[in-house]
């Protein structure tokens, strides 16, 4: 028997937090990388159905999966879980235009700072570490 649809959404966003996919997720400092990255919003631009963190966020799940651009999509629209970790949601509607991972890619490597990515996640991460100076 199915409950309401705000209790089914909550199921489904905790599963999404303990799995592996969400401990990614919370261990990204979105915001910080974001504006390192000098990711745009652009309403006014191609491709617009991503805000700038889940255009990051598209990049980080391609890099996880190891997915082609088109398998990326065909994931993502089929799978909750990737859809939640890139805060979008297709239904009914799906999103057949793979070519916005290589739009979004682009975009990423004309105007953005690589180099201090990992600056910005080691900042963020350093209260996890008990030995921030031993090599692994």
């Amino acid at each position: 028997m199915l409950g309401s649809p705000q209790k089914e959404f909550s199921l489904y966003l905790n599963s999404f937090l303990k799995a592996e996919l969400g401990k990614i997720y919370h261990a990204i400092p979105w915001v910080y990388l974001c504006k390192s990255l000098n990711i745009l919003d652009s309403r006014k631009r191609r491709y617009t159905t991503f805000p700038p963190q889940d255009k990051l966020a598209l990049i980080v799940l391609k890099s996880c999966t190891g997915f082609s651009d088109r398998k990326l999509i065909k994931i993502l629209n089929g799978k909750l879980q990737h859809q939640l970790f890139c805060r979008v949601f297709f239904e009914p509607e799906k999103l057949d235009d793979f070519i916005i991972v290589s739009y979004i890619r682009a975009q990423f490597y004309v105007k953005s700072k690589l180099p201090e990515c990992p600056a910005i996640i080691a900042r963020s991460w350093e209260p996890y570490f008990d030995q921030p100076n031993a090599l692994y």
